[in-house]
């Protein structure tokens, strides 16, 4: 790059932009990823969050599906105990 350059001082201002161009570039790059992380890692938080929600609702369903059942087979005992009687 710098035999192009007649001058010595120009090659030296060359080479520092082209440095500076590629420092910015690596820059955005870094910036790039970083911006794809934080999103990445909101979306993670999110799902988390669902998860956690999705857990929630199983374990009330399971208790009523529980409390149902034992509604249910209290009823059926009681039952089965009046019938018995003369």
């Amino acid at each position: 790059m710098c035999h192009a350059v007649p001058s010595p001082i120009m090659c030296v201002m060359t080479e520092s932009d082209e440095i500076a161009r590629l420092h910015d570039e690596e820059n955005r790059a870094q910036f790039a990823i970083n911006k794809k992380e934080h999103e990445m890692e909101a979306v993670e938080r999110a799902m988390e969050r669902e998860l956690k929600a999705f857990e929630e609702d199983e374990r009330a369903a399971v208790r009523r599906i529980d409390e149902e059942r034992r509604r249910e087979h209290f009823k059926s005992s009681g039952d089965e105990s009046a019938d018995d009687s003369p």
